[in-house]
């Protein structure tokens, strides 16, 4: 189990019906989409979170929704919201993302 602080995050791109965040950027400059960070809490048990202003962290939750979500644990304090956080433009596609991608679409 690894622990990750949330200090950024990366909204959709204009265009979407609904903005949502896509990416979220950590302590130590890792990024996850969110998709992944889900997946991590579920399946490997690890722990995302931010930071509120007393120093305490709000544990980040996924949210069973179409589609999957996540957010802080509910605590009435609005400074903690993963909206709050600062924002970072979307991470470079790597070489062999763009690969997978092609390979997907050609295959079709």
């Amino acid at each position: 189990m690894a622990a990750y602080e949330i200090t950024a995050v990366t909204m959709s791109s204009p265009g979407y019906w609904f903005t949502h965040i896509t990416h979220v950027w950590t302590s130590n400059e890792q990024h996850f989409t969110v998709r992944r960070v889900i997946t991590m809490i579920r399946d490997q048990h690890d722990v995302f979170f931010t930071l509120r202003a007393d120093g305490k962290p709000a544990l980040v939750e996924p949210v069973d929704a179409v589609p999957p979500y996540i957010r802080t644990h509910r605590d009435g304090t609005a400074s903690d919201n993963l909206l709050s956080l600062p924002r970072r433009d979307a991470p470079a596609t790597s070489y062999a993302e763009l690969l997978a991608a092609l390979n997907n679409s050609s295959a079709r």
